[in-house]
């Protein structure tokens, strides 16, 4: 199991939030919108993807001016809020060609000051 830790902000919005944080340098935005969750990387390796639970979506990958995309399958997209911060289980498999490589992953934000 990897565990990281980062510093970011969080943003309310209508529909859910907004997760920005740097990952190895580069920039990362989460957003949960609904039942759906996407992740959003830029930098030195962009990459976008986007799930909804029981559902097909893609990851669309970047390098340069070229782009290429490998099917995902969402198994659990499960967001819970709770008074310290927000928690995100999400497990789903990259369907790449001849193999699949199955996810899972637990976010806890954690909030450690509001601006008022």
């Amino acid at each position: 199991m990897t565990h990281i830790r980062t510093v970011g902000t969080e943003e309310r919005t209508q529909d859910g939030f907004r997760l920005s944080y740097f990952q190895e340098g580069d920039p990362v935005f989460l957003d949960a919108c609904g039942d759906v969750l996407s992740v959003t990387r830029g930098g030195g390796f962009p990459f976008s993807l986007s799930c909804k639970q029981g559902e097909e979506t893609a990851l669309v990958l970047r390098l340069g001016d070229d782009e290429g995309s490998v099917p995902v399958f969402t198994h659990r997209c499960g967001v819970h809020s709770a008074s310290d911060g927000t928690g995100i289980r999400l497990d789903y498999e990259v369907r790449y060609p001849g193999r699949f490589q199955k996810i899972s992953m637990k976010i806890k934000v954690k909030i450690i000051s509001e601006e008022k």
